[in-house]
């Protein structure tokens, strides 16, 4: 076993039972987690939190396979590359690194002009796009580390199922979708006061994006730019920090598009279901959680506080 990794045989991380089937809530964090990401066949998760470790957990059973330590600096957004043999860790001091997997060993250091936001790979794993909160958007080959030349604005970003498509959230709100080999303009969707909080359907048909002002939902379509109806975000009393309680923190998207998830302020995880408009499961948090979505869209993973929290995507 490579050095790296930290031998669960040795000192087992504590796991409760959160729901029938679920590997529950995991520990092992010291400190908040600040991202989480999912492999691509779903098995385990990745997390990284403000202790400095990167961890990954098997989610057959729960437990910690491995960690990697000593992170310079807040890693804010993780991404598996698509064949499961790289994690990419954008941090708050302008860097990516890509690491292996099997080794924790560097394959690439990135450079990037801002903090790193988002993070997302190109289907065929050979194209990594990073956001900034500048709205400063690159693309790199992940085979050496190099910048592409397409020139790209944005604060949020994802790419279609066929990879032909990259949306971008744009900082003053808007959606621009672009071709991520050339970079040019296939559509762009006014979204008015809605912030680029986006996430995408796997066939890019539907979007989604987050409005502060009117505090709901908005859905979109990605063929033709119209708006497709409103997720009404329930009105929330007695808010916890500086911003109402009904303020979004976090949103997903199911890959098919049937399920939108997000948390808020009020310490909620709430799951729309899509077609219906409406709340249809809700989870507390003791804090407002990191959130990332199964590819199989039937579990959420949560970062709340230093633990791992694993539910189903709806109650039973």
């Amino acid at each position: 076993m490579p050095g790296w990794w930290l031998a669960l045989a040795l000192a087992a991380v504590p796991v409760d039972s959160l729901v029938p089937g679920s590997p529950g809530v995991m520990r092992g964090h010291t400190d908040a987690i600040t991202a989480v990401a999912y492999s691509p066949d779903g098995g385990s998760l990745v997390s990284a939190g403000r202790d400095g470790s990167l961890r990954f957990w098997s989610l057959a059973d729960g437990k910690e396979h491995g960690s990697i330590a000593a992170q310079r600096s807040q890693v804010n957004a993780l991404a598996f590359s698509p064949d499961g043999t790289l994690v990419a860790a954008g941090n708050v001091e302008l860097q990516v690194r890509l690491l292996e997997v099997a080794t924790g060993a560097a394959k690439q250091v990135l450079a990037f002009p801002d903090a790193v936001l988002e993070l997302a790979f190109s289907p065929d794993g050979n194209v990594l796009a990073v956001v900034g909160p500048s709205g400063t958007a690159m693309l790199f080959s992940v085979s050496d580390g190099k910048q592409l030349g397409v020139r790209l604005r944005g604060r949020s970003v994802r790419f279609s199922a066929d990879g032909k498509t990259l949306a971008l959230g744009e900082p003053g709100g808007g959606i621009t979708l672009v071709d991520p080999r050339d970079g040019k303009v296939k559509r762009r969707i006014a979204t008015a006061g809605h912030q680029p909080m986006l996430t995408f359907s796997a066939d890019g048909s539907l979007l989604a994006t987050w409005s502060p002002k009117e505090r709901d939902i908005r859905l979109w379509s990605g063929a033709s730019g119209k708006t497709l109806g409103v997720l009404a975000v329930p009105a929330a009393k007695d808010p916890f920090e500086d911003a109402r309680a009904d303020t979004l923190t976090a949103l997903a998207m199911t890959g098919d598009g049937a399920f939108v998830v997000s948390t808020s302020v009020d310490r909620q995880l709430r799951v729309w279901d899509v077609k219906k408009k409406r709340v249809v499961t809700s989870y507390p948090l003791e804090r407002q959680g990191v959130i990332a979505l199964s590819p199989d869209g039937t579990q959420i993973a949560v970062g709340d506080s230093a633990q791992l929290k694993v539910w189903p995507l709806l109650q039973r």
